[in-house]
């Protein structure tokens, strides 16, 4: 446009041209910043373990469950009893709860399994009752 040799910007102004790399989509030409997800250090861990001790059998599985397996809150809130197998020790999360929409079999730890056993054995007897 200044050397006069188009009439019009062909770059839309305070717009980005979407590309393969966008996704198709238009965004703004100011980068947006995501910061890194928090992570505790060890004697906060320590902490968190130390309260967890404290929680109900429920809780406590969940906690286990969240770490072993890096669930997401929606993967974790949606696991039915019979997505657990304790006999392999492996969780199954069903399709519908992922983001990606794609089921997954996921081991968890021994420790991990006592707590399922325990809750287990908890939900049976609370349902009896």
């Amino acid at each position: 446009m200044e050397e006069g040799l188009r009439e019009s910007n062909p770059v839309g102004r305070g717009r980005y041209t979407p590309g393969r790399r966008s996704g198709g989509q238009q965004r703004g030409l100011v980068p947006r910043l995501t910061k890194l997800s928090w992570i505790p250090g060890e004697q906060q861990w320590l902490s968190v373990l130390e309260v967890a001790k404290r929680e109900p059998v429920r809780s406590r599985l969940m906690l286990a469950l969240a770490y072993d397996a890096a669930l997401r809150r929606e993967e974790l809130c949606s696991l039915r009893t019979d997505d657990v197998d304790p006999a392999h020790r492996t969780l199954r999360i069903r399709a519908e709860t992922t983001k990606n929409r794609l089921e997954r079999v996921l081991p968890y730890s021994a420790s991990t399994g006592v707590l399922v056993s325990d809750y287990l054995a908890h939900r049976a007897r609370n349902s009896r009752a």
